[in-house]
């Protein structure tokens, strides 16, 4: 996902990993890491910074669900954030495609 905050670029994205070299007493762990893209000159490769992680584990007891997952471990990732940044990323996380664009919805409502 792709969001512009403060005239920066950064990209959030997730991994899921289930079963082989997690613990027993985890099902699932989903992971989100926030990048910051600087733009390229013609030909040139796109360079990313690391910003910050988040992590979010499923119990062997629990269901696992990839939305829970990536919203659990973003809200991790975006503690280094400030409040307007983290306002600026969840409004672009819900108007994801995946989402449905729940924030249209929601103000459609109003």
């Amino acid at each position: 996902m792709k969001v512009d905050v403060g005239g920066e670029r950064y990209v959030v994205s997730w991994s899921h990993t289930q079963g082989g070299f997690l613990p027993p007493h985890i099902k699932a762990i989903s992971l989100c890491v926030v990048e910051r893209v600087y733009p390229a000159g013609p030909g040139e490769k796109v360079v990313k910074e690391f910003v910050a992680a988040g992590e979010a584990r499923c119990s062997v007891v629990d269901q696992f669900c990839k939305g829970t997952g990536r919203r659990v471990s973003m809200t991790h990732a975006l503690r280094a954030f400030t409040r307007q940044m983290r306002s600026e990323v969840w409004k672009a996380y819900w108007d994801m495609k995946h989402c449905g664009g729940a924030m249209a919805v929601l103000e459609a409502v109003k």
